[in-house]
C-alpha cells in the first residue's frame, strides 16, 4: 500500500465520521427543538400534543446513542430502552413466552 493511499483512505475516513458527526448534531437540535415544543405545549395545557413532541425527542435522542456505538453496544442500548421505544410507536411491551416484543393495543 502506498503512502498516496493511505492518506487518501484515512482522508475518507475522516471525510465519513465529520458526516456521521454533522448528521447526529444536526439531530440533536431537532431533538432538543421537540423538547421545547413539548414544554411550550405542556404550559399551554395541550398535553396530547406534548406528549407527542416528547416522544419525538426522545426517539431522536435513543437514535443518536445508538448511531454512536459499534453494532453489539448498539444493539444494548436498543434492548435497554425497548420499553420506551414500544412507547414510541403507541405498541405496549410486555413479556411473553412466544417471543413477541409488544403487542398493539
Amino acid at each position: 500500500m502506498s503512502v498516496e493511499q493511505t492518506q487518501n483512505s484515512s482522508t475518507q475516513s475522516a471525510s465519513a465520521r465529520s458526516r456521521e458527526i454533522s448528521a447526529n448534531h444536526h439531530k440533536l437540535q431537532i431533538a432538543y427543538y421537540q423538547m421545547i415544543q413539548a414544554d411550550r405545549m405542556r404550559r399551554d395545557s395541550r398535553y396530547k400534543d406534548s406528549l407527542m413532541h416528547f416522544r419525538i425527542a426522545k426517539e431522536y435522542g435513543i437514535s443518536i446513542l445508538s448511531n454512536l456505538k459499534p453494532e453489539e453496544e448498539s444493539k444494548n442500548i436498543r434492548e435497554k430502552y425497548k420499553i420506551d421505544l414500544s412507547d414510541n410507536r403507541n405498541m405496549v411491551y410486555s413479556e411473553v413466552s412466544d417471543n413477541k416484543d409488544a403487542q398493539k393495543k
